[in-house]
């Protein structure tokens, strides 16, 4: 039982250590797209006022 769970601990460390280097290697290559090409979302604001006061 202790070499199964030696096994799955290999594993996990070994697919942390995949999952890292891919992260590093993704965050240092050049964008895909050229910055023009970028599309912006404008959301619209709410806004919400109070009434007039009434007497």
């Amino acid at each position: 039982m202790d070499g199964l769970y030696r096994g799955i601990e290999t594993s996990l460390l070994a697919c942390t250590l995949i999952l890292g280097l891919a992260a590093a290697a993704t965050s240092t290559l050049p964008p895909s797209a050229p910055a023009a090409a970028v599309i912006a979302t404008t959301l619209p604001m709410i806004s919400v006022t109070a009434g007039e006061p009434t007497e």
